[in-house]
């Protein structure tokens, strides 16, 4: 069995005792999957994911965008599932065996997503998140252009 340090915001998390916390089961394969989809793909490791890499093309269908980020983060989950096949010290109550990704369209720059996995015991872990990508628009002195937020 592994165990890992609980992060909180990308920190260790420091609890009301002033004592970071373990993680082991369930509760690491979350982290495990947080970990996947929000650090920047590293090619040495093979391992994390090409989310902040989407780009929204000012013409473009607002119905590509979900397909684009399910690649994504379809692809980082790849990853991690690879990377938990080669740890031999994890058990099958960590051990991510399926995952199903669901994409919500929050409006047209924003997406929220998350990630519904199980591990080998059939413990679940969850993890959602959300992609906004407002930051790719010029702002437009034009109203009625969609650079304007």
């Amino acid at each position: 069995m592994s165990k890992t340090l609980r992060l909180s915001d990308g920190d260790l998390y420091v609890g009301p005792d002033g004592k970071t916390k373990l993680l082991e089961e369930a509760d690491k394969a979350a982290q495990d999957i947080a970990a996947a989809l929000l650090q920047f793909y590293n090619s040495e490791r093979a391992f994390g994911s090409e989310i902040d890499q989407l780009e929204f093309p000012i013409f473009a269908s607002r119905a590509l965008m979900p397909g684009i980020l399910h690649q994504k983060i379809d692809q980082a989950m790849r990853r991690l599932l690879d990377y938990q096949e080669k740890n031999r010290y994890l058990t099958a109550t960590e051990r991510i065996v399926k995952y199903d990704v669901n994409i919500v369209a929050m409006n047209d720059l924003q997406f929220l997503f998350y990630v519904d996995a199980r591990t080998a015991a059939g413990a679940s872990a969850k993890k959602a998140a959300i992609v906004s990508l407002r930051h790719q628009l010029p702002e437009s002195a034009i109203p009625s252009l969609p650079g304007k937020l």
